[in-house]
């Protein structure tokens, strides 16, 4: 722009410019603020066609790129082979942390014997983690298998005529006869992408057509394939799901179904019960309301505080005996024992209070243990008197027909799982906007409560459409804090820009370069991974009921999200709001605009992909986040038996909304770039293998195998439909290549190509669209009628063979598990409930017990003495002190209720 010195300008390309002076032209009459229209500028330019600066690189600079990437990967999987067998809790939790009927048998000893065992272990073994999980290994394994196939087709066709059309085979004559005697430089990998095709050879982009039209019914067959056998896996997986007895599990939701707007006049468990019982045949088992819990939540979430703080001082006062009354000889390792004595005097010195002196002049004060203990117990005993009071009151109210403290959900478990189903896709009420939200498989676990308590829809209405908007702002917004994050980057812009920081180009050359490239990238990475909990927040805003529909609509986002800025950010030339302005104005030079600029990125993806592949690799193997909890913060917070069973018993979770969406838009650039420069097709296939072999071992023995906010595989197919934006915009380009195409004579000579892409775009779209209304109803939770049969006529055989042959057996079995079922719930008639389990956690019986380390000395057993005798439960089994002053965990805490939901 003219208000720039033309030495400031030299730094930037000159399509930058020239965007930039358009977009003052749009803005001047707006904007008067020169300094305003400097950051609009800078928006403008800031990553806009960054990938076409890697056009024309060779093959070893393309390797040289990756050395350092690669470089780390290797590093990153040997720190995890080497860690694998000494970090148990990290590396193999699910092997020895977690209950018995999840535990997996151990891999054996050896640097590298994880990696054979994974690779070999089958696809089917995954199903027992969840459809989310195995559909994950799947998707990524059909992308392999897809990439496959079009690197089998295109490569040996494509690359071929792509490397012997270039300028390069041109004879002697024809460069004076077509060129003026001046050949355009095209170098690199470029040499063997579509992009080297002469004028001479335009004719042979006839093959680029044919292998257009291949790809598209491989990737279409791959997908109705994979569609179907979704169905059958899916299907079978329910039916074997709800065969089981609901009797096996108290905690069983499978047969439950959430009805979230109920007219209040129905608020009564006999109206409901006789509107719905015995439909099909079928009892209603239990019926949950959703409550205003209010204060109650509160003092649940005190209580919980107060029994970790009578914990740790309990903790640290044994502590301060053990330490004060063993010595060295009582040790097995004086050197473990000395740094436990560091950290209890870490601990200790972490239990200040802060005083005033004088009403404003703030000083610590270190109180003694035993009187910190007398203060805190007191707040615990009349916090639970109050909780234990307002729980007693909601039952009494849960027992009557009062409909007040009540809101328009309810919870209907049947002993089967037929009319759930069938009351989810049936019209229930024949008014407006009454008995039409229902949810399937509602996991107690994974429910927004506070979402459930929302009870207008006009408030419902009104929030979707804010966290509709808030998500777009986000979309395309998001290049604004990239931009000043980018402007770290670029110091002559940045000087000139803000005046005052004209100081920094005092500074030496390497501290610069350091500034420009080492705090960018830090910046931008923490930048990108707050977009998944953005999303999730925005979704929550948008009431949605629990966590598995979060992550559905996450995924829904996340998708279009990444596609605008890793794919079309970076490719399109032009800045983005002269972009945004242009395919408003003109919408027709959409092909146009993608012809001219994707065959150019063609190498920044190649780079790109294989970055992603290698540091998903890595990253999933070593998880970094949670080794740095194991040496900085780990140490210090398992200062308690529940604190370090909570720490090595609770494996991380898959966000699977986030995850799948990645891979979808990685999907989409490899299928835009299989025409155009077919290599990446190799890339993908590597990325693509070694990813999975990352997920299928942290699946296995890393991650957790209970995930609350499972979709039953509802991801897989939305992740298969979301690669056909991948398709859409390779043909779209190939329909502006084919009509910009020129002969020698400069003569359009691909027209008809452009039609017949054209029309091929357009069956695409066809395509899809019957194919999502063909599989539609198959896709969804449900199961149909038919396999509601087989279940029936399954159980029913099943029983007719048990009364036959083992009638005593089975009985043996029922009673065992009858006596099981008492003891997991004891008395809870006697306590006004039935069953819990559709109640909100504060709302639940879950009597706490104070769990403490056991003592060589009995320290811990007088503890226990003088806490029963204010009247709280507490126990030291299952935890040991160690003569060394390490407390070691033997199993889980006394008070510890098995999740028998899953």
């Amino acid at each position: 722009m003219a208000t720039l010195d033309q030495t400031h300008l030299d730094v930037l390309p000159k399509s930058v410019e020239e965007s930039s002076i358009l977009l003052a032209n749009a803005t001047i009459n707006v904007v008067s603020s020169n300094q305003f229209l400097h950051i609009l500028d800078f928006l403008n330019a800031s990553r806009s066609g960054t990938a076409q600066s890697t056009a024309g690189i060779n093959f070893q600079t393309f390797l040289s790129s990756l050395f350092i990437s690669i470089i780390y990967c290797c590093f990153q999987v040997s720190i995890f082979s080497l860690l694998r067998s000494k970090i148990k809790h990290i590396y193999q939790p699910n092997c020895y942390y977690v209950s018995d009927k999840k535990k997996v048998p151990p891999l054996k000893e050896g640097l590298f014997s994880w990696l054979p065992a994974t690779i070999m272990c089958p696809l089917t073994d995954y199903k027992a983690i969840g459809l989310d999980a195995y559909f994950i290994i799947r998707f990524l394994s059909f992308l392999i298998v897809l990439f496959f196939g079009l690197a089998l087709m295109n490569i040996p066709v494509l690359i071929t005529v792509n490397y012997k059309s270039g300028y390069s085979s041109y004879s002697p004559s024809d460069i004076i006869d077509y060129t003026n005697g001046t050949l355009p430089i095209v170098s690199g990998l470029d040499s063997i992408s579509m992009s080297n095709i002469a004028p001479k050879f335009s004719k042979r982009l006839s093959v680029h057509l044919t292998m257009l039209m291949i790809s598209v019914i491989w990737f279409h067959t791959l997908v109705i394939s994979e569609l179907r056998e979704y169905i059958r896996i899916k299907n079978q997986f329910l039916t074997e799901l709800n065969s089981k007895k609901t009797t096996d599990r108290i905690r069983d939701h499978k047969n439950t179904l959430l009805i979230d707007n109920v007219p209040l006049a129905m608020i009564d468990k006999k109206l409901i019960t006789e509107m719905f019982d015995n439909i099909c045949g079928s009892k209603i088992k239990n019926i949950w309301f959703v409550y205003d819990y209010g204060e109650l939540k509160g003092l649940y979430a005190r209580h919980l505080m107060l029994l970790d703080q009578i914990e740790q001082i309990e903790t640290l006062i044994i502590y301060k005996k053990f330490f004060g009354d063993s010595t060295e000889q009582n040790t097995k390792d004086w050197t473990t024992y000395k740094n436990h004595h560091l950290k209890y005097n870490v601990k200790l010195a972490l239990t200040y209070r802060m005083r005033f002196w004088l009403g404003f002049v703030p000083y610590p004060v270190w109180p003694k243990l035993q009187d910190l203990l007398v203060e805190t117990t007191e707040q615990f005993t009349h916090n639970r008197h109050l909780m234990m009071e307002k729980r007693e009151r909601l039952a009494a109210r849960d027992r009557s027909p009062l409909t007040d403290h009540r809101y328009n959900k309810v919870f209907i478990q049947f002993d089967r799982s037929l009319p759930a189903h069938l009351l989810n896709q049936v019209q229930i009420s024949n008014k407006f906007n009454q008995l039409d939200k229902t949810m399937l498989y509602t996991d107690p676990k994974d429910m927004n409560w506070s979402n459930l308590a929302v009870q207008s829809n006009l408030l419902v209405f009104v929030r979707v459409i804010i966290g509709n908007f808030l998500a777009c702002v986000i979309t395309l917004g998001w290049v604004i804090p990239v931009a000043f994050i980018g402007l770290v980057t670029q110091m002559p812009y940045l000087t000139a820009l803000y005046p005052f920081l004209s100081w920094m180009k005092l500074l030496p050359e390497y501290i610069t370069d350091v500034i420009s490239n080492l705090l960018s990238v830090i910046l931008l990475m923490c930048l990108s991974e707050l977009v998944p909990y953005i999303f999730r927040w925005l979704s929550t805003i948008k009431c949605k009921r629990s966590g598995a529909e979060i992550e559905l609509d996450v995924q829904r986002w996340m998708f279009f999200f990444l596609f605008l800025h890793i794919f079309l950010i970076v490719t399109i030339s032009s800045g983005f709001t002269v972009i945004l302005q242009g395919l408003l104005n003109n919408p027709v030079s959409i092909p146009n605009i993608l012809a001219t600029n994707l065959p150019k990125c063609s190498n920044f993806f190649f780079t790109y992909i294989l970055v992603r592949g290698l540091s998903y690799f890595g990253n999933t193997l070593v998880q970094n986040y949670q080794l740095f909890k194991y040496f900085f913060i780990d140490p210090l917070r398992w200062s308690t038996p529940r604190r370090k069973f909570e720490g090595l018993a609770s494996p991380p979770v898959y966000k699977w909304g986030s995850i799948y969406a990645t891979f979808s838009v990685l999907g989409s650039i490899g299928l835009i770039y299989s025409i155009l420069s077919p290599l990446i097709l190799v890339f993908c296939v590597i990325s693509f293998a070694m990813i999975l072999i990352s997920f299928k071992y942290s699946l296995k023995y890393q991650y957790s195998q209970v995930n609350h906010s499972e979709n039953y595989g509802q991801f897989y197919p939305r992740a298969l439909y979301h690669l056909y934006y991948g398709i859409y915009f390779l043909e779209i380009c190939l329909i502006g290549l084919f009509a910009l195409s020129r002969n020698e004579f400069d003569e359009a000579n691909c027209l008809y190509h452009a039609l017949l892409t054209l029309i091929l775009l357009i069956l695409t779209a066809v395509g899809q669209s019957q194919t999502q209304k063909l599989f539609q109803n198959l896709l969804t939770k449900n199961l149909s009628l038919t396999l509601h049969k087989s279940i029936e006529a399954g159980e029913k055989l099943r029983t007719n063979e048990k009364q036959g042959e083992e009638r005593h057996e089975l009985e043996d079995q029922e009673r065992e598990q009858e006596q099981e079922n008492e003891l997991i719930m004891p008395d809870l008639e006697r306590k006004g409930l039935h069953n819990d389990t559709f109640f909100q956690e504060c709302f639940q019986n879950n009597n706490a017990t104070v769990w403490l380390p056991k003592d060589e000395f009995g320290f811990s057993d007088s503890e226990i003495i003088y806490l029963k005798e204010l009247g709280i439960d507490c126990s030291n089994s299952n935890s040991t002190l160690t003569s060394d002053g390490v407390i070691e965990i033997q199993n889980s805490p006394p008070d510890f209720l098995e999740d028998y939901g899953n």
